[in-house]
């Protein structure tokens, strides 16, 4: 998912070289049977509480629950949310 917002991101603003570079560097984390179990509870968790962060963020917050991994994101108001997931602020993304 958060390959796509970046691919989706860079669209209009002409920066795909840049993009393309950066991603020689990263390991893409698989959307899995766990992080789809995941994705699914905390969906409805929050959805059911009126702290809905939509389907696209709730698959990346449960890629890194899943995976046991930090999220690094520029929108600490969603994901802070979610319990048991370190969220690492970047206020440039």
């Amino acid at each position: 998912m958060s390959l796509y917002e970046l691919l989706y991101g860079v669209q209009q603003s002409r920066k795909i070289n840049l993009i393309n570079r950066l991603l020689k560097y990263v390991t893409v984390i698989s959307f899995n049977e766990a992080a789809a179990r995941e994705a699914a509870t905390i969906h409805y968790s929050l959805k059911s509480r009126g702290l809905d962060i939509g389907v696209k963020d709730s698959f990346i917050a449960a890629i890194c629950k899943a995976h046991n991994m930090p999220l690094l994101t520029g929108n600490i108001k969603h994901f802070i949310r979610i319990s048991d997931i370190k969220v690492l602020p970047h206020e440039n993304i």
